[in-house]
């Protein structure tokens, strides 16, 4: 699959998404940007149709399902890229990471993780659908000198109007200091109702992709009963610029974080590491090996994340 989609991806010549300095501007002043046609729709869809395994294993099923069934929300395999040859495709030979690297001062872009996460019909994720910003995912790079940067790609139609199931998000220029420092797991009841009013929403064709900072408040609008998707399924990838470096994270997880493969970074190193690929330019990570932990080791790091979005 993953060679079908290079050769697919090599045989439409895409032309790179050029992004102009009111987009760019935008971008710095609202922390988000939408992007339409980005990916084309077939490319999407074998996407979704391959779509990755669940963060907990199968044979721990019954974990899986009340994790699920609590947080009303499917969460896959994190850095599903190192164990797939489609999606590591997708992130090397597709057109997204180019234009990370234009909301990113036009350098290089390192892919610290990637994963599907999926809302069902009717119910309102519990921390998914929770406003939130995405500055504990980037924790394993120094944050002085790195900026965290997420791309979501809806793997089906959104119609956020009639069906719901898109994403809310505080628009930096709108929302208060106040509201805008406060910590990214804890936002205020005050702040909370001050969202929910100013908040931006969009619709989604299949190929358009949202942009958005680490520091973005965001949170997923319920999937209404009235959909025709069971489920909304959605790919996002975290990037940092090529010259991020090293952190000690929570949960000991330095070595890990839901990430299936291993490295000897310490403190302070540049973050050039296989585990974290640099994606733009194409550089040899695309075809480095691997040193994967096991399903096992992954378990407990998984399951904090779903259960406390770690």
């Amino acid at each position: 699959a993953g060679r079908r989609l290079r050769a697919d991806l090599a045989a439409r010549s895409l032309q790179p998404v050029a992004l102009g300095p009111d987009e760019r501007a935008r971008f710095r002043a609202d922390g988000f940007l939408v992007v339409r046609g980005v990916v084309p729709t077939a490319i999407v869809d074998t996407l979704f149709e391959h779509r990755p395994r669940p963060a907990i294993p199968w044979w721990f099923g019954p974990l899986d399902w009340a994790v699920s069934h609590w947080t009303a929300s499917k969460i896959s395999v994190d850095a599903i890229w190192a164990e797939s040859d489609l999606f590591r495709a997708f992130w090397f030979a597709g057109p997204v990471p180019a234009v990370v690297s234009q909301l990113m001062s036009d350098g290089p872009v390192r892919l610290l993780t990637d994963i599907v996460y999926g809302i069902p019909r009717g119910r309102r994720p519990r921390f998914l659908g929770a406003w939130h910003k995405d500055s504990t995912s980037f924790d394993v790079v120094d944050r002085a000198t790195a900026q965290g940067l997420s791309a979501w790609i809806p793997l089906v139609d959104i119609d956020a109007v009639e069906s719901g199931g898109s994403i809310l998000l505080g628009n930096k220029s709108v929302v208060s200091a106040e509201c805008q420092s406060a910590p990214s797991d804890a936002c205020p009841a005050a702040c909370d109702a001050l969202l929910d009013g100013v908040a931006s929403v969009y619709s989604f064709k299949r190929g358009d992709v949202l942009f958005f900072t680490d520091s973005t408040w965001h949170r997923s609008q319920e999937l209404r009963t009235n959909s025709a998707l069971a489920d909304r399924f959605s790919l996002v990838g975290r990037f940092v610029q090529g010259d991020a470096r090293f952190a000690r994270s929570r949960v000991g997880i330095d070595r890990q974080r839901k990430n299936k493969c291993q490295h000897d970074l310490i403190e302070g190193d540049l973050i050039h590491s296989a585990c974290f690929p640099q994606v733009f330019p194409t550089s040899k990570d695309a075809t480095a090996r691997l040193d994967l932990g096991s399903d096992g080791s992954r378990i407990f790091t998984n399951a904090w994340a779903a259960l406390f979005g770690g």
